[in-house]
C-alpha cells in the first residue's frame, strides 16, 4: 500500500470520475490499516454531476456524503492524540 496526499487523491478523483482508498488516522502503521487491527476504512470518492466530491457508502448505494462532511466527521470520531489527530489516505 501507498500513501497519497489529499491533492493527488482528488486529482486521481477528478481524472478518473471515482476512486476507492483507505482513510486511517496519521500515527497507524501500513500494516494495520487493512490487515492487523483493521484501523483503516475503505471509502470510495466520486465526483458528481454538481462538481461536488462525494464518499459512497459501502453499504447502501444510493447513499453519498460530501466530501468534506464525512473528513470533519471521520476526525471528530476517530483521531485523537494516540492514532494521530488527522486522516492520511492510502492507495490499495
Amino acid at each position: 500500500m501507498y500513501r497519497l496526499n489529499k491533492n493527488t487523491l482528488l486529482g486521481n478523483v477528478r481524472a478518473n470520475g471515482s476512486y476507492v482508498c483507505y482513510i486511517a488516522p496519521s500515527k497507524v502503521n501500513v500494516m494495520h490499516v487493512k490487515y492487523g487491527w483493521h484501523l483503516g476504512m475503505e471509502i470510495r470518492i466520486v465526483y458528481g454531476r454538481d462538481k461536488e466530491l462525494y464518499v459512497v457508502n459501502n453499504n447502501e448505494r444510493d447513499d453519498f456524503t460530501k466530501l468534506n462532511d464525512f473528513l470533519s466527521n471521520y476526525e471528530y470520531y476517530n483521531c485523537n492524540l494516540e492514532l494521530g489527530k488527522v486522516p492520511r489516505y492510502w492507495q490499495p
